[in-house]
């Protein structure tokens, strides 16, 4: 499909995990910033410049007080336009922390807004669920049965358009983060909605970034992990709840376009130095056989990083500390860069030190360089690798000190 053809018939745009604490004042600035910059895309678009609807997948406060809950609505309502539709989930993970179950009944009162819903835009249809209001669980039968019952009217409306669905957990193990290990995912609704091909759907929960390779997935759905406005946090070398350096600059979204014939464009955004971080395109959502994004097939495709030729690190030693930098990877296939790790050898060949940088790739750019600190009476030789969101290491850099 030519993509310079493409014009939307309906756009959203969707984030998550806002967390807005009230001694903090970047939480209300981040969802104006991606609420902002969403509207300022779709005004670019001479074709068709509504922004129809701003999600959240849960979590929008960070301990479910009233005060939390003021702050996020009143953030939400200075930013959207009038002909924009606000879609929020309540996440039984920190929206429900204070108020229990009496959080979703808060929410209800101070947006007028119920917090399960079905909506028709613009003959597209979108489906939220929120936690529920029974103490002590996430979910329960008659959510089941209010989600069946709305796929079935989306799906007899018209079988071949994508049905948007919202949610705060990942199904499990789809997305990054949604693994048995990880812990992110939940399984309540897979049986349902697995039997809908044409979802696509949108989850928070985890703060994996949304422009990670593995954070899009197909198989029975389409599902897509949202990213976070709060922190970003990964599972690395079998290590749950990994928060590297910088991971507080984030405030990722999507921004979702769906036409007449049935194509959905997502585009992945930082709003803090608006800039595009990923893009897909799914043609024919319905059908299985249209796939391109089945995570062996992402990963088929995906190549090593390498460092440039004649690249050399920079070394540096300080009293009993050797300062490494390292210059910036080049990726081959265009993906991220995912981490640098460094091996530390002594006069003797024997391993002494073993480091892991996470690379700040959620904020759309690979760091310039990476600057690594040993010991320098445990090194005589060190070597450094780059390696891709799927473990792929570049050739090593090797170092005499």
């Amino acid at each position: 499909m030519d993509i310079e053809k493409f014009v939307p018939a309906v756009r959203f745009c969707v984030a998550s995990d806002t967390h807005i604490r009230e001694d903090r004042d970047y939480g209300p600035e981040r969802i104006n910033k991606v609420i902002s910059f969403a509207r300022e895309l779709a005004c670019k678009d001479k074709n068709y410049s509504s922004l129809d609807a701003a999600a959240f997948a849960g979590d929008l406060t960070d301990a479910g007080r009233e005060i939390q809950f003021d702050m996020f609505y009143k953030a939400v309502s200075d930013s959207l336009g009038k002909d924009t539709r606000l879609l929020a989930t309540v996440a039984k993970s920190h929206d429900c922390n204070t108020l229990g179950k009496a959080a979703l009944g808060y929410y209800k009162k101070i947006t007028g807004l119920p917090t399960d819903f079905h909506y028709t835009i613009n003959g597209f249809h979108f489906i939220g669920i929120s936690t529920c209001d029974e103490e002590g669980i996430y979910y329960n039968e008659s959510q089941r049965e209010f989600l069946k019952k709305s796929l079935d009217e989306a799906s007899a409306d018209s079988p071949e358009k994508p049905i948007f669905v919202f949610h705060h957990e990942h199904v499990k193990r789809t997305v990054y983060g949604s693994s048995d290990f990880d812990g992110w995912g939940n399984d309540y609704f897979s049986d349902i909605l697995f039997d809908y091909p044409q979802i696509i759907d949108f989850s928070g929960h985890s703060h994996y970034p949304l422009n990670d390779p593995r954070s899009i997935w197909q198989g029975e759905i389409t599902a897509l992990g949202t990213g976070a406005c709060f922190y970003a946090e990964f599972t690395v070398d079998g290590e749950r709840k990994v928060r590297p350096d910088g991971c507080y600059e984030i405030a990722q979204f999507y921004l979702v376009e769906a036409d007449v014939y049935n194509s959905v464009r997502i585009r992945g955004y930082d709003a803090l130095n608006e800039v595009l971080l990923c893009e897909y395109l799914i043609e024919n959502p319905a059908s299985k056989n249209a796939r391109k994004y089945v995570p062996r097939m992402i990963e088929a495709k995906a190549e090593a990083p390498h460092f440039s030729e004649g690249a050399e690190p920079v070394i540096k030693t300080c009293e009993d500390k050797i300062k490494i930098t390292v210059p910036q990877a080049v990726s081959a296939d265009g993906g991220i860069i995912f981490a640098y790790r460094l091996t530390a050898y002594g006069k003797n060949g024997e391993e002494t030190e073993v480091q892991r940088i996470i690379n700040r790739y959620w904020l759309g750019r690979n760091a310039a360089e990476i600057v690594f600190e040993i010991n320098a009476e445990n090194a005589a030789e060190v070597t450094i690798t780059a390696e891709n969101a799927f473990g792929m290491k570049s050739d090593e850099l090797r170092v005499i000190i």
